[in-house]
């Protein structure tokens, strides 16, 4: 399987919905840094292989790569499966634990 979760081409739209789709049906993981995705009455975890919502400081590529730094070492520690992990610079919180 391949790792990439999915790649947009700059100027093409997917909505979020469709994007979930595609993730629940290929049953990957889906790292964004767009908030909607943290609403878990829309989105439900439970419902998904995971859910990592990244709240970047600032945006900038620099930002992004230190935050994953920090949330993909957990993934072999703890997983993410039907959870939503909002990543943060100073912590982690998980919704959707039993």
């Amino acid at each position: 399987m391949n790792p990439i979760v999915w790649k947009f081409e700059p100027g093409t739209f997917n909505s979020d919905e469709r994007i979930v789709e595609v993730c629940k049906d290929e049953g990957r993981i889906l790292i964004t840094a767009d908030l909607d995705l943290s609403d878990i009455r829309r989105y439900p975890p439970s419902q998904a292989p995971g859910y990592m919502v990244l709240r970047l400081p600032r945006q900038s590529k620099q930002a992004l790569l230190e935050l994953l730094a920090k949330a993909i070492p957990m993934l072999a520690v703890r997983p993410i499966n039907g959870q939503l992990w909002i990543v943060e610079p100073d912590r982690l919180r998980i919704r959707g634990e039993e």
